[in-house]
């Protein structure tokens, strides 16, 4: 008898979850990627007097600590925000936003962590940590003399106004280096001019939020899916566990839900060919969601049987119109897929497919 079979007598009443949570289809149990240009033609963006393009403020943090021998740009300046990077950055350059210095400390952050490892290893020094800690430890542990025979890097560093930029703007670099997100730097920079008290985290919270009922109106349904999934990889981010697990629940549910987009009972029997079995299903709980939900699970403290009932919790405030799984079945598979047990997990699509197909042929 499965854990959840013991469970299902003794649990306590669910609580109301307070998440407004919408029911959904399912286009696919993966991710959905879309290939589509981030064109800030998208947006109309304002640009005062003094201030710097989206593009600009993205080269500050791009180009900061670089060598000044470094003319390398990758193809995402061409084919993402349609500029010359070489062009912009000798125009911010030019203009005063970074200076060319040469400082040890400067020199240090331009090399890579093997390159920081290998100064390190020949001075018989610790090699553990992140790069920030290397650079202390080479700063603060080798000797002057040793220090004195490192070769001075140029490299740019900004100037107060190209920090003080960069600072202001910090909502676009985050969005560059969050693209999952499906929010354009464009996008972005475009509500936090309306909405200048919004942190970069609210932001992204604002408009995924907006995408998922963007995507729900549309029957975007694999869109919608990916959209709470990144909310809850925001509100992660931000430390807020328990919001981050009712999104968790949401696409763990959808993931497992068989529905699909423009998802109608006249062609269930096409649908049913990627119901089961489990090892080649087209639905069940991506791995990476799996990952999420035991970060967060540890996160919160919470045992096997406190996650199990804070998800039937969830189960009983959510529908969705069509569902491959029991209840049971989902918070079984859940707690088979945390601890990696994949015969488990098998097993119960078996049972579950015997199921489906007995009840289908009542009909």
């Amino acid at each position: 008898m499965s854990l959840l079979k013991k469970m299902f007598g003794i649990l306590s009443k669910p609580e109301v979850v307070k998440e407004e949570i919408s029911p959904v289809f399912l286009e696919q149990n993966k991710e959905v990627k879309v290939e589509k240009k981030l064109s800030k033609q998208n947006f109309e963006v304002t640009i005062t007097d003094g201030e710097l393009s989206p593009e600009e403020i993205l080269m500050l943090g791009a180009k900061e600590g670089s060598s000044a021998n470094d003319d390398y740009y990758p193809g995402f300046w061409n084919y993402q925000y349609n500029i010359n990077p070489k062009e912009v950055f000798v125009s911010l350059v030019r203009r005063g936003y970074f200076e060319e210095t040469k400082s040890l400390e400067n020199t240090l952050n331009s090399r890579s962590v093997d390159e920081l490892k290998e100064i390190l290893r020949k001075n018989e020094l610790k090699l553990s940590g992140k790069k920030s800690v290397l650079i202390d430890r080479i700063l603060n542990e080798m000797p002057k003399k040793d220090l004195a025979n490192i070769e001075l890097k140029s490299v740019y560093k900004l100037s107060l106004k190209g920090q003080e930029l960069k600072n202001k703007n910090e909502h676009i670099i985050y969005f560059h280096r969050n693209a999952e997100y499906n929010i354009s730097i464009y996008q972005a920079h475009d509500f936090k001019m309306k909405h200048t008290h919004y942190s970069s985290s609210d932001i992204a919270s604002h408009l995924l939020k907006q995408q998922s009922q963007e995507f729900l109106s549309k029957g975007d349904w694999g869109l919608y899916r990916n959209a709470r999934l990144n909310l809850a990889r925001v509100a992660l981010t931000e430390d807020k566990f328990e919001t981050a697990l009712k999104f968790l629940y949401e696409v763990c549910y959808i993931d497992l839900s068989g529905l699909g987009n423009n998802f109608s009972l006249k062609f269930i029997d096409i649908y049913e060919k990627y119901f089961f079995p489990y090892e080649n299903s087209n639905h069940t709980i991506a791995p990476g969601v799996i990952k999420l939900l035991i970060k967060t699970k540890v996160k919160l403290k919470l045992n096997d049987n406190q996650l199990l009932e804070s998800l039937l919790s969830f189960l009983d405030e959510y529908h969705l119109p069509f569902h491959l799984f029991t209840k049971e079945e989902v918070l079984n598979i859940v707690l088979a897929e945390i601890n990696n047990n994949k015969s488990e997990v098998s097993n119960i699509y078996k049972h579950a497919e015997h199921r489906y197909f007995s009840n289908r042929k009542k009909y």
